[in-house]
């Protein structure tokens, strides 16, 4: 197993980040290519001590298990860290859209701000992923770059930005992880994109929620059960768009927003996501 880090420049947003790429333990001794998983807050997948709260995923652990049995769990992980300049707000702008419809009803969106001046740059932060970030990882690593190959996923946030990548590009992510997904702060948004856009129906979507997701930010305004409630609404949405052999819906009874609950779970998301990965 390998953890590289690299930082690249995104010319759609004008400023660098760091990336960290995980590579299977067959990497190096393989001439075989590798299906891509993109994912957010890439400081958070792999070690603790890059953490923002010093919690991580430990996405490496997971993977070397599961591909220890099988090796369609064989994934690269691209990780993107995200933007924390300005105390979680840059974050938040980067991962939420504001929608808009064409009237070919394919997903565009416009910057237009809410919550005081956040949010507005997730179509800008997508653009970099698909037309920047992709073609430099397919040039570097040995990659399958098929739809059936290429998946993303996040949480909280992360989680809204990749259910919004569904929608803005159908065609190039097959698969969809979208953990503790922060509806809140784009609810009209992603519920009108969902109900209204093109949905490629081969994709795959791995949703879950904390039933104590609540307890974790009380706090902060969000409300009770929040988290709860709207991901059981998008589940109810995506229902009425996809077969449902395409969906996965989980409700972790003791579940918080957090690190350690994500890296509970997301076993159970590669399992659904990677049973079918075109390898």
């Amino acid at each position: 197993m390998a953890v590289e880090v690299r930082e690249v420049y995104m010319p759609q947003l004008d400023r660098k980040r760091t990336i960290r790429i995980y590579l299977p333990k067959s990497y190096f001794t393989s001439e075989k290519k590798y299906p891509v998983l993109y994912m957010h807050d890439g400081q958070n997948l792999f070690y603790p001590s890059d953490a923002t709260y010093k919690k991580s995923w430990r996405i490496h652990e997971t993977l070397d298990k599961l591909a220890e049995a099988d090796s369609k769990f064989e994934w690269i992980v691209v990780g993107i860290d995200s933007n924390s300049k300005t105390l979680g707000e840059s974050r938040v702008v980067e991962y939420s859209c504001h929608s808009t419809y064409k009237k070919n009803n394919h997903y565009t969106c416009k910057k237009r701000f809410k919550r005081k001046g956040l949010g507005g740059e997730g179509e800008a932060y997508l653009e970099f992923i698909v037309k920047t970030l992709m073609p430099y990882i397919n040039d570097k690593y040995k990659t399958k770059t098929e739809f059936e190959n290429t998946a993303m996923m996040g949480s909280s946030m992360g989680g809204l930005i990749s259910l919004f990548a569904s929608i803005k590009y159908p065609d190039i992510f097959s698969k969809i992880g979208a953990l503790s997904t922060a509806v809140w702060f784009n609810e009209k948004e992603i519920k009108e994109a969902l109900k209204q856009c093109r949905i490629n129906p081969n994709t795959r979507f791995y949703l879950d929620v904390g039933a104590r997701e609540e307890a974790a930010n009380r706090k902060r305004g969000f409300g009770y059960n929040k988290y709860l409630r709207q991901s059981c609404e998008i589940a109810e949405i995506l229902k009425t768009r996809i077969n449902e052999n395409k969906l996965k819906f989980i409700i972790d009874k003791k579940g918080k927003h957090d690190e350690n609950a994500w890296a509970i779970r997301v076993c159970e998301a590669f399992q659904f996501l990677f049973k079918e990965n075109g390898m």
